[in-house]
Protein backbone atom coordinates (compact mmCIF):
# COMPACT_ATOMS: atom_id res chain seq x y z
CA UNK A 1 0.00 0.00 0.00
CA UNK A 2 2.87 2.38 0.73
CA UNK A 3 5.67 1.21 -1.56
CA UNK A 4 5.54 1.41 -5.35
CA UNK A 5 5.60 -2.05 -6.87
CA UNK A 6 7.70 -0.94 -9.85
CA UNK A 7 10.88 -1.21 -7.73
CA UNK A 8 10.11 -4.78 -6.60
CA UNK A 9 11.43 -7.99 -8.19
CA UNK A 10 9.07 -9.58 -10.71
CA UNK A 11 7.77 -12.40 -8.49
CA UNK A 12 7.11 -10.03 -5.59
CA UNK A 13 5.51 -7.42 -7.85
CA UNK A 14 3.05 -10.02 -9.19
CA UNK A 15 2.11 -11.02 -5.64
CA UNK A 16 1.84 -7.43 -4.39
CA UNK A 17 -0.24 -6.22 -7.34
CA UNK A 18 -2.91 -8.89 -6.94
CA UNK A 19 -3.44 -9.21 -3.19
CA UNK A 20 -6.68 -7.82 -1.71
CA UNK A 21 -5.04 -5.00 0.24
CA UNK A 22 -3.25 -3.60 -2.81
CA UNK A 23 -6.34 -3.93 -4.97
CA UNK A 24 -8.48 -2.10 -2.39
CA UNK A 25 -5.85 0.59 -1.95
CA UNK A 26 -5.63 1.16 -5.70
CA UNK A 27 -9.42 1.41 -5.91
CA UNK A 28 -9.54 3.97 -3.10
CA UNK A 29 -6.71 5.97 -4.68
CA UNK A 30 -8.52 6.02 -8.03
CA UNK A 31 -11.78 7.10 -6.42
CA UNK A 32 -10.22 9.90 -4.37
CA UNK A 33 -8.10 11.19 -7.27
CA UNK A 34 -11.16 11.53 -9.47
CA UNK A 35 -9.63 9.25 -12.10
CA UNK A 36 -11.55 6.58 -13.99
CA UNK A 37 -11.74 3.84 -11.37
CA UNK A 38 -14.01 1.29 -13.00
CA UNK A 39 -11.54 -1.57 -13.35
CA UNK A 40 -9.95 -1.05 -9.94
CA UNK A 41 -13.28 -0.88 -8.17
CA UNK A 42 -14.66 -3.96 -9.94
CA UNK A 43 -11.50 -5.89 -9.09
CA UNK A 44 -11.81 -4.88 -5.42
CA UNK A 45 -15.49 -5.85 -5.35
CA UNK A 46 -14.55 -9.20 -6.91
CA UNK A 47 -12.06 -9.83 -4.11
CA UNK A 48 -14.68 -8.94 -1.49
CA UNK A 49 -17.24 -11.31 -3.02
CA UNK A 50 -14.67 -14.11 -3.25
CA UNK A 51 -13.70 -13.69 0.40
CA UNK A 52 -17.35 -13.70 1.45
CA UNK A 53 -17.98 -16.89 -0.54
CA UNK A 54 -15.07 -18.59 1.20
CA UNK A 55 -15.25 -17.25 4.75
CA UNK A 56 -18.98 -16.95 5.52
CA UNK A 57 -19.61 -20.71 5.21
CA UNK A 58 -16.38 -21.43 7.06
CA UNK A 59 -17.30 -19.10 9.93
CA UNK A 60 -20.84 -20.46 10.05
CA UNK A 61 -19.67 -24.05 10.27
CA UNK A 62 -17.13 -23.22 12.99
CA UNK A 63 -19.77 -21.29 14.93
CA UNK A 64 -22.25 -24.17 14.71
CA UNK A 65 -19.63 -26.61 16.04
CA UNK A 66 -19.11 -24.44 19.12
Amino acid sequence: AFAPTAAMPGWLRAFADHQPVSVGTNAIRSLTDGAAAGGDVLYAIGWMIAMLIVFVPLASSLYNKA
